[in-house]
C-alpha cells in the first residue's frame, strides 16, 4: 500500500467526497447524547443530518464556509464558526458531538474547554486509537504516513485523559451528613456543588494542581494527608485536613472519580499556632534574659574579679612581709580568680555571643568550637561544605544554638574525645549534622518523644527548628555515638 493511496486533504475533501456517516458513530451518540446535541465541525452534515432523522434537534457548525453551505441544503440548521468560539449561550445544548475533529485542532483543550461551555450534560468525541497503530507495521507504513494534510496531533489514552482532567469542574457527586457539619451546607446543596465553591481560591489552585500531577503519573493514593482551607456556608474559613484517592473505572484503566476523606482541623490547628507563638515568645524571653545575664555577670560579676585579682597582685608585690605560707594561698587564690575570670567571660560569650552578631554565623561556630577545645579536651572540628551566605538572624541564632547545645551535650554527658561540626550550604537549604564518638545513649519510642524522658535540651532544640520550618533528627546508638542533623529551607 503507497501512502498517495491513503493521503487526503479534508480541509475540501468532503466536496467531493462521497457523503458517509459511520454506523458506530451514530450509535455512540444516540447511546449517550441528549436531545440538543451541537455537532462541532459538522462537515456537509452528515452526521447531524442522521441524528435529526433519529429524532433529535442537532445544530453543525464548521469553519469551512462551503461546507455549511452543504450542510444547509441537505436541511441541516448549520453555522460558519471555529471550535474555539461557539457563538451560543452557556449549556445551550445537552451535547456536544466532537466526530474527528480533536487531530485536527491547534489548540484541543481550548476547544474543549468552549464545548464544556455549551454542554450541559456531556461532549461525545472520537480521537484517532493510537493504540492501534502498531499494526500499520505489517504493512511497512508509520503513522505519519496516514496523517491527513490537517492534522495537528495525535493522542495516547493518557494524553486524552489529561485533557478530560484539565477541563473538569470537579463536581461534587456524593458527600456524607458530616461534610454538612464541616460546610455549613445541606446534602442537596453540596451535591450540586464544585469543589471550587468550597475552597478559597489559594488552596483549590494548589489542590486542582495536586490532582493533576496523579491523574498525569497514575498515582493512586497521597499517602500524606495535607491541609487545606475551606468556605463555610456562613462565610467562615476552615481548616481542613485532606486524603485523597483515585478511585479507576472498572472498564477501562482511566480514573475518573477521586474520593476524598476530610477532617476539620481548625481548632487543632489554631491549637498549635498557639503552642507556636507561645514558643516564640518563651525562646525571644529565654534570648533577651541570656543577653540581661551576660551584661549582669560583664559589669558585676567579671568586674569584681578582675578587681579581687589586681588586690591579690597588690599583696603579692609586698611578699617580704608575707610568710611563705601565705603568699603560696595567695598565688593559689590568683590562679583560682583567674580560672573563674576565665569560666565567668566565656560564660558571657556563650549567653550573648557578639562574635555571631559582628561575624556571623561561620565565624561563630569556628569560635565555638576553639572554645570547647581550650575549655575541655575534646577535639572539635568545624567545616563548611558548599558556597556559605548570609541567613536570617533567625536562622544564624537557631543553627548556633543548637550547635552549643549539642556540643554542651557531648561535654557533660558523651564521654567523647571527638566532635565534628559539618554545616552545609544547598541551593535552597542549609543543613547542620554534629556527631560525635560518645557513649551514645537509647532513644525514646517514639524518638520525638524527649519531654517524658526528660532529655530537655533535645527537646528545646527540636522545638527551635519547628518554629522555623526546619527538621531536627537525632541518632544514637549505645557505644555507637551520637549524631544530630537540622535542616532548614533558606
Amino acid at each position: 500500500m503507497q501512502r498517495k493511496g491513503i493521503f487526503r486533504d479534508t480541509n475540501s475533501l468532503y466536496l467531493t467526497w462521497n457523503e458517509y456517516a459511520s454506523t458506530k458513530f451514530i450509535e455512540f451518540a444516540r447511546k449517550y447524547a441528549g436531545k440538543m446535541v451541537l455537532d462541532v465541525g459538522c462537515s456537509i452534515g452528515a452526521y447531524s443530518y442522521k441524528l435529526n432523522a433519529l429524532g433529535f434537534d442537532c445544530v453543525g457548525v464548521d469553519y469551512n464556509s462551503e461546507y455549511v453551505e452543504k450542510a444547509i441544503g441537505k436541511g441541516v440548521e448549520a453555522y460558519k464558526m471555529d471550535a474555539y468560539n461557539l457563538d451560543f449561550k452557556d449549556n445551550r445544548f445537552d451535547s456536544v458531538i466532537m466526530f474527528e475533529i480533536l487531530e485536527h485542532l491547534e489548540d484541543p483543550l481550548l476547544a474543549l474547554k468552549e464545548a464544556k461551555r455549551v454542554a450541559k450534560k456531556n461532549i461525545i468525541l472520537t480521537v484517532p486509537n493510537f493504540d492501534k497503530f502498531h499494526e500499520l507495521s505489517t504493512l511497512k507504513l508509520t503513522y505519519s504516513d496516514v496523517l491527513e494534510d490537517d492534522h495537528r496531533n495525535f493522542f495516547t489514552k493518557n494524553e486524552i485523559k489529561v485533557l478530560f482532567n484539565n477541563i473538569s469542574e470537579n463536581n461534587i457527586i456524593m458527600v456524607n451528613p458530616a461534610m454538612v457539619q464541616i460546610t455549613g451546607y445541606t446534602l442537596d446543596e453540596l451535591t450540586k456543588m464544585k469543589a471550587s465553591d468550597l475552597f478559597s481560591v489559594l488552596s483549590y489552585k494548589v489542590k486542582a494542581s495536586s490532582r493533576a500531577s496523579k491523574l498525569q503519573n497514575r498515582i493512586e493514593t497521597m499517602k500524606q494527608p495535607y491541609d487545606s482551607r475551606i468556605i463555610r456556608e456562613d462565610g467562615d474559613e476552615r481548616i481542613i485536613q485532606i486524603v485523597d484517592s483515585l478511585l479507576p473505572n472498572a472498564s477501562a484503566e482511566q480514573y475518573l472519580l477521586i474520593h476524598t476523606v476530610v477532617r476539620d482541623v481548625t481548632k487543632e490547628r489554631q491549637a498549635s499556632e498557639n503552642i507556636r507563638a507561645y514558643a516564640t515568645r518563651v525562646i525571644d524571653v529565654e534570648e533577651r534574659e541570656r543577653q540581661h545575664i551576660a551584661r549582669e555577670l560583664h559589669d558585676e560579676t567579671v568586674q569584681s574579679l578582675a578587681s579581687l585579682g589586681m588586690d591579690i597582685d597588690l599583696l603579692l608585690k609586698n611578699e617580704r612581709q608575707l610568710s611563705r605560707k601565705a603568699i603560696e594561698c595567695l598565688v593559689e587564690l590568683r590562679e583560682r580568680t583567674n580560672d573563674l575570670l576565665k569560666g565567668v567571660r566565656y560564660m558571657c560569650r556563650s549567653l550573648r555571643p557578639l562574635v555571631l552578631e559582628e561575624l556571623g554565623l561561620c565565624k561563630a561556630l569556628q569560635w565555638l568550637a576553639s572554645e570547647v577545645r581550650d575549655q575541655s579536651s575534646i577535639d572539635v572540628q568545624f567545616e563548611v561544605l558548599g558556597s556559605s551566605r548570609v541567613l536570617s538572624p533567625e536562622k544564624d541564632l537557631t543553627l548556633f544554638r543548637i550547635s552549643q547545645e549539642a556540643i554542651n551535650n557531648v561535654m557533660r554527658h558523651a564521654q567523647a574525645t571527638m566532635v565534628r561540626v559539618k554545616l552545609e550550604f544547598g541551593l535552597e537549604h542549609v543543613k547542620l549534622v554534629i556527631c560525635d564518638n560518645g557513649q551514645g545513649f537509647e532513644l525514646p519510642e517514639p524518638n520525638t518523644d524527649f519531654a517524658n524522658s526528660q532529655r530537655m535540651g533535645l527537646m528545646g532544640m527540636r522545638e527551635r527548628a519547628r518554629l522555623l520550618g526546619g527538621s531536627l533528627v537525632v541518632l544514637s546508638r549505645l557505644g555507637e555515638g551520637t549524631t544530630v542533623t537540622l535542616e532548614l529551607a533558606t
